[in-house]
């Protein structure tokens, strides 16, 4: 067996990351759980978005609730069943969806409750998931694909960068400051563990294909150093412990293990903190069972963890102030890449004439919509969205059908035949003009193209063709 090894401090300066290959992710789209405050998302829909307004802004401070298990760890759950045993595509996607909208879901209902239920939050952590509902929505409104529109190849790649960083620029603003109270403590925890919650859930393709890898490979540092940073403060604060008031202390430490490891193909290989490893370190200093927090799978992740470091012992030391030498690292990052808050990549923030510019017909894919509801962004309404829809080109929306899952609905018209969609099975036709009445789940499953090589349409996700210069419009009526 590998010798035990602790971990010490970390003072070093965070290192460029290697060029990294290509991949591309794949997720289905998620639960209902994603608008679960209607007061935060701007949409109702689903089991957690369909609760009273006021029930969700009048929660006891303290008092945790439970979230509906996402898709990532059920996908993973079978994924290591036997082959045999493992449902197909479609039937991971049907099971999921019968999961999510079950009249037995346990979705925002309080943990007391229901004890056995490891994916819970807080209002503090309530908090974090309006942030996640932020992160989901504001990453939509950096792809041009939403709305009919071409700008360049990487535009939503850097989009969802610019939401990145401006999320670790929030997070070192509330590390900066000189007053440690439970309200900075809070706020610092809402950000790690919405952030965490985002990157798992969230398609980041476009992201991780950006053609800056060394901008990307750092960026994945930050994350993962500002993580640590977090857990240092609360071993400050003798929060650190498996009685913690921060009762998904566990659960967020697995799926940040669970991140890095996905995104480890782009992880910086120079960093002089193994992240994973201190992570590991920091849990079994606390205490807390990792392979019981509710991640799938943890046990043998944290095997393979052992097994390629060496037990890992408990973190030694004592917590002592920036422990992880984040102010150093994050002000290097900041100049490096000439780091500052924006949104840039809003498409919402562009003028009228410049999303005209950008879009295929020339026209203003917002262009009913109020400048109020675009100030405010309020375009996850299907009756505001319906604007964005129709016109030669290809055209996009998203929205939520009855039963709370996001779908995406894309219209194509284009003359090359290697670029037109054919729907594999699709249980209602939808392509023509006019509305789709009484949309359900199943009426949008189709199954991947069938020319050409491209990759295929996710779950959930609708594809129509018409004749090269057709003008149609396909709208949604819920």
């Amino acid at each position: 067996m590998p010798q035990k090894r602790q971990l010490a401090d970390s003072n070093a300066s965070t290192q460029s990351g290697p060029t990294r290959g290509r991949k591309q992710s794949k997720k289905t789209a998620e639960a209902a759980e994603d608008n679960a405050s209607a007061t935060t998302s701007g949409s109702g829909g689903g089991q957690e978005g369909n609760r009273d307004d006021d029930d969700l802004g009048n929660r006891p401070p303290y008092e945790y609730y439970c979230l509906t298990r996402p898709f990532f760890d059920f996908e993973n759950e079978n994924r290591d069943k036997d082959e045999d045993e493992q449902l197909d595509e479609d039937e991971i996607d049907e099971r999921y969806n019968e999961l999510v909208t079950s009249k037995d879901s346990v979705a925002t209902k309080p943990a007391a409750d229901h004890p056995d239920h490891k994916w819970i939050s807080s209002i503090v952590v309530w908090q974090s998931w309006k942030k996640y509902c932020y992160l989901k929505r504001h990453a939509l409104y950096t792809n041009p694909d939403m709305f009919g529109m071409y700008i360049y190849n990487d535009f939503h790649g850097y989009g969802i960068q610019e939401l990145v960083q401006n999320t670790l620029l929030d997070f070192d603003k509330e590390f900066s400051k000189k007053t440690r109270d439970d309200a900075r403590l809070n706020e610092m925890w809402s950000i790690t563990s919405s952030l965490v919650h985002w990157l798992l859930r969230d398609e980041m393709g476009s992201w991780m294909m950006m053609d800056d890898g060394g901008l990307l490979s750092e960026t994945i540092s930050m994350i993962g150093l500002a993580f640590l940073a977090m857990l240092n403060e609360l071993d400050l604060a003798k929060l650190l412990r498996a009685d913690s008031r921060i009762k998904d202390l566990g659960l967020v430490m697995a799926c940040y293990l669970e991140w890095l490891r996905v995104s480890n193909e782009y992880a910086d290989d120079e960093s002089d903190v193994d992240l994973p490893e201190t992570i590991v370190a920091y849990a079994k200093k606390a205490g807390i069972e990792l392979e019981n927090a509710g991640v799938h799978g943890l046990k043998e992740k944290l095997s393979s963890i052992e097994e390629e470091n060496g037990e890992i012992e408990p973190l030694s030391g004592n917590a002592k102030a920036d422990r992880w030498g984040w102010k150093k690292k994050f002000n290097a990052f900041k100049r490096g890449h000439g780091i500052t808050a924006g949104e840039k990549y809003n498409i919402l923030k562009m003028s009228r004439k410049e999303r005209a510019s950008h879009a295929f017909d020339k026209k203003d894919p917002l262009k009913d919509v109020s400048d109020k509801d675009l100030r405010e962004g309020n375009i996850t309404n299907m009756k505001v969205l319906a604007a964005v829809l129709g016109g030669a080109g290809l055209a996009a929306a998203h929205g939520h059908v009855d039963n709370g899952t996001t779908v995406y609905a894309f219209y194509q018209i284009n003359s090359d035949p290697w670029t037109n969609p054919k729907p594999e099975r699709i249980t209602r036709p939808v392509q023509g003009n006019g509305p789709v009445e009484n949309v359900d789940y199943a009426d949008l499953r189709c199954g991947g193209y069938t020319d050409g090589g491209i990759v295929g349409s996710e779950p959930a996700k609708l594809h129509a063709t018409a004749p090269a210069g057709s003008t149609k419009t396909l709208r949604w009526t819920l």
